[in-house]
């Protein structure tokens, strides 16, 4: 509940905050991202699949970054019902421009192809019951804020019913973004 409230005070305040970015060290939001949602579901059995890169990972974006990080591996634990989730992560960046990449896959139970086009919606209608979506609206925003981009795929290609993958791309730092 708290999360929500959080979420929907930030959503809610978002477009009036003025964008003031700085270069941003991703690997080490998504490591302290980990800790925080280790101790959210501190009765579930987390494994992360998570090999920090080498190299930093540099993009122009703000503190708020996190929030975008903390609502995909939070929705990627809770969506694996059981007392197990498996979380796969990787940050890697492109050699030709910087582009960062951030990819998250989890082994629940998927996302439908005709759900996947709506789930960034707010208040949208999904099997019969209204589904709040603020915590992906969110993130949404947040990807656009930072000029980047995101997209829904299945985590085996084909087979939606084992998991889903969300793919983020930033600019990166030097882009002129």
């Amino acid at each position: 509940s708290i999360a929500l409230v959080r979420n929907v005070q930030l959503l809610s305040g978002l477009k009036k905050m003025d964008v003031v970015l700085q270069p941003f060290e991703l690997s080490v939001s998504i490591e302290k991202t980990i800790r925080e949602v280790e101790n959210i579901f501190l009765n579930k059995n987390i494994v992360f699949n998570y090999e920090p890169p080498a190299e930093e990972i540099m993009i122009q974006a703000e503190p708020l970054i996190e929030q975008l990080f903390l609502n995909l591996i939070h929705n990627s634990v809770k969506f694996q019902f059981g007392d197990k989730a498996i979380i796969d992560l990787n940050l890697s960046a492109s050699s030709e421009d910087g582009t960062a990449i951030f990819e998250i896959s989890d082994h629940g139970r998927g996302i439908p192809d005709e759900m996947k086009a709506h789930l960034f919606d707010r208040f949208k209608k999904k099997d019969l019951k209204f589904h709040a979506g603020i915590g992906l609206s969110l993130v949404k925003e947040l990807v656009d804020r930072y000029n980047g981009t995101i997209e829904i795929k299945d985590r085996i290609e084909g087979d939606h019913t084992k998991g889903a993958r969300f793919v983020v791309t930033f600019p990166g730092r030097d882009s002129g973004s």
